[in-house]
């Protein structure tokens, strides 16, 4: 039986803002989200990067629909299967590709199974 690795990252989201810190995903097969109470009205979607420091990009899946997620308060998500070839994630608030900026600072929990 193979066991498997279970770490936690923490996505911020600044007040007014939009897009949280970046969250290395290098190696992650499995994730879910935790969202926090006070979550402004959103989807998520996500950028992604081959490195830390490098330009996000908009993930989109084969079919050239964006990668998001229905995210409401108080709830855990499951990410979906395309993020897990990502290395570097930004969760992104948004509503059909458009910026829908967060009331206050907002605390996302990822947790990642490698």
């Amino acid at each position: 039986m193979r066991l498997r690795t279970i770490s936690t990252g923490v996505a911020v989201i600044a007040s007014s803002g939009n897009l949280s810190n970046a969250i290395n995903m290098t190696d992650v097969s499995g994730a879910e989200i935790h969202m926090p109470g006070t979550w402004t009205a959103a989807s998520i979607a996500f950028k992604t990067s081959i490195s830390s420091g490098g330009t996000f990009l908009a993930l989109y899946d084969a079919d050239g629909s964006l990668v998001q997620v229905s995210a409401a308060a108080s709830r855990a998500i499951s990410l979906p299967a395309e993020l897990f070839a990502s290395h570097y994630v930004k969760l992104w608030s948004q509503n059909a590709g458009s910026n829908e900026n967060q009331a206050g600072e907002r605390t996302i929990s990822v947790l990642m199974k490698a």
